[in-house]
């Protein structure tokens, strides 16, 4: 049994780099924040598992101080709704939080503006906080519900709109990825221990939801490095791996220790809300990773994917 593992006594490092994704222009979307204090948010980009509904709500809900439970989000149809970019696991959180916080922002000094003529107060005097507006020692104030039915209209609506991004600057997420494995050289079955990811994505603005998508991606990169093999029929092209006994994937068995490490803060160079995304690079750097494990551990450099005991045990029978 032989054992790879980072940098400690002596022993050695197994270390993948990445650079991937970042958000695109143009994206949009369109708040209505309504007579009750309620806010929807619509956009046409989709959910594919990563929380975009959830996030966008944060950020109007950060920029208008409302409560999540008043604010619903409506995307998916993108005959009703503003235009989204493709939805990617990296891509939508950089590209559609800034469309709605522009739009938050918007809405936030209308009433600003309209709190302003209604209290006889200049706006640089006012103080924004927790969905009130006020002189900031509440002897004026109003709440934005009031500020509303004063303006006499049902809804404030707001189309926001993603920036471009800076010329001449890089907006990649950036990450490097470490992996500590286990090489049977009698059956050639390896055992991933552990995976450090630390990646440079900007703003976290949901931890648990970031979390999620790194242990996401680490196991489907695991999974690719060490599993997933599709066989065809060489002579008539069908597909023989169709089910989940011939095509292997992980289980809660094969899931190693992960730790998971944020570099850098908010990017203000990409946008307002500073977010780049994390997604495909939790995936791409992680069977790189494992195949530099390997060798450090038994000197064999496995050139093709997965990385089977057979291969393992095909390799050592060369030495």
């Amino acid at each position: 049994m032989i054992k790879a593992r980072k940098q400690l006594d002596g022993k050695r490092k197994e270390i993948l780099i990445i650079w991937w994704g970042g958000g695109d222009p143009p994206a949009y979307a369109i708040l209505k924040l309504n007579s009750d204090g309620s806010l929807n948010v619509s956009a046409g980009t989709q959910d594919l598992g990563t929380g975009t509904y959830t996030i966008l709500a944060q950020v109007a809900a950060e920029v208008l101080e409302i409560p999540l439970t008043k604010i619903s989000v409506n995307i998916g149809n993108t005959d009703e709704h503003p235009f989204a970019p493709s939805s990617g696991g990296s891509t939508t959180t950089p590209s559609m939080t800034p469309a709605v916080y522009d739009a938050a922002l918007q809405i936030r000094k209308k009433l600003l503006s309209a709190a302003s003529a209604i209290l006889e107060l200049l706006e640089k005097d006012l103080v924004y906080s927790e969905g009130t507006i006020s002189d900031g020692t509440n002897t004026k104030k109003i709440t934005i519900q009031e500020v509303i039915d004063k303006m006499n209209v049902r809804e404030i609506v707001a189309a926001g709109a993603r920036n471009e991004n800076p010329k001449g600057y890089m907006i990649n997420s950036f990450g490097a990825q470490f992996a500590e494995v286990e090489v049977d050289t009698e059956t050639g079955r390896v055992t991933v221990l552990k995976i450090v990811a630390a990646h440079d994505i900007g703003r976290v603005i949901n931890r648990k939801l970031l979390e999620n998508q790194f242990h996401g991606g680490i196991m489907q990169g695991l999974s690719y490095a060490l599993l997933e093999e599709r066989i065809m029929d060489e002579y008539t092209g069908k597909v023989l791996t169709t089910n989940l006994h011939s095509y292997k994937m992980p289980t809660v068995m094969d899931y190693p220790e992960i730790e998971v490490i944020t570099v850098g803060e908010s990017d203000n160079m990409i946008s307002a809300v500073g977010a780049k995304g994390i997604g495909e690079p939790a995936i791409i750097p992680t069977a790189g990773a494992i195949a530099n494990a390997i060798f450090n551990a038994t000197g064999l450099r496995m050139k093709s994917l997965p990385i089977t005991p057979d291969k393992i045990l095909n390799e050592i029978y060369k030495l």
